[in-house]
């Protein structure tokens, strides 16, 4: 099931906010990622939802962040970046949670549930950057 998607104009709107408050203090900080802020700024996710929808169940819990998390993988390429050391980086970046469109609180990465799961999105991306997804769980 596809949780709320938010759009590319609502994305953008929160990107220039925050990136505005962001280069007030310390320009620096956004220049040294203006190439992947302006790929991920201009990458229509709206599109991609119309690809992905129908590959959701119509139940089960909602997956959230989608868009984010496909923004998230495509910056993680460009900036050269291995699965562990982009969520580590992703914590201590403003910019770069900026740039893929959410905040401290709501980095895509493991989600410790109630009933003791974790449930991992995970990627692999080839040689010739296409995508595959996979779902895992674990117990604790």
């Amino acid at each position: 099931m596809l949780g709320k998607w938010n759009t590319q104009s609502e994305y953008q709107e929160f990107v220039k906010q925050k990136l505005r408050d962001i280069s007030q203090s310390d320009p620096q900080r956004v220049l040294e990622y203006q190439d992947t802020i302006s790929k991920l700024y201009i990458l229509n996710t709206d599109k991609l939802k119309k690809v992905m929808f129908p590959l959701y169940s119509e139940i089960g819990r909602p997956a959230e962040l989608q868009p984010e998390i496909f923004r998230s993988f495509v910056a993680m390429a460009e900036l050269d970046f291995k699965l562990d050391n982009w969520i580590a980086k992703l914590r201590n970046n403003e910019v770069l949670r900026t740039a893929i469109g959410v905040t401290e609180e709501s980095i895509p990465s493991a989600r410790k549930k109630n009933s003791g799961e974790i449930f991992l999105i995970a990627t692999t991306i080839s040689s010739t950057e296409s995508l595959t997804w996979t779902r895992s769980r674990k117990y604790v």
